[in-house]
């Protein structure tokens, strides 16, 4: 249970809370393909409340606190409908070292495409459709990152 509480505040303060609100899947939504999964994140960096993370086309990621008190590097992978991450980060000022896993679960519903964050998974009203207005292209992350481990 204090293995679980852990690793739910360390998802909290390295990720934040990601959807401004949510709602249940609607009825006939359906999975979307690995392929259309990967197309989402290959490439893009993502601007989420707290934090930005780039995904790469080779599988990995990195991420950096808005504050720059957390940057992390891992690896990103999709399997179904699912985009899962693993986050081995360092606290700017301590140096303290941690890992976390995240996952992102898509679904569309007409041109609308949902997710759900691993965060809100036993949520029946957990799924949001902003993750895809928070991804746009390039790496708007690695020279952050760069920065901070030279300091």
């Amino acid at each position: 249970m204090i293995k679980l509480l852990l690793f739910i505040g360390v998802a909290a303060v390295t990720f934040g809370p990601v959807a401004v609100w949510a709602e249940t899947l609607p009825k006939g939504a359906t999975k979307l393909t690995e392929q259309e999964v990967r197309s989402m994140y290959e490439g893009q960096s993502s601007d989420w409340k707290s934090t930005r993370a780039f995904f790469s086309a080779d599988g990995s990621v990195v991420l950096v606190r808005k504050d720059k008190s957390l940057y992390g590097e891992g690896r990103w992978a999709v399997n179904g409908n699912k985009m899962c991450m693993t986050i081995n980060w360092t606290r700017t000022e301590t140096g303290k070292r941690g890992s976390t896993d995240d996952c992102y679960t898509w679904h569309k519903s007409g041109n609308r495409y949902l997710t759900r964050w691993s965060g809100d998974q036993n949520k029946a009203d957990g799924y949001s459709d902003e993750e895809p207005s928070r991804l746009s292209a390039g790496d708007k992350v690695s020279q952050q990152i760069s920065e901070l481990k030279s300091n």
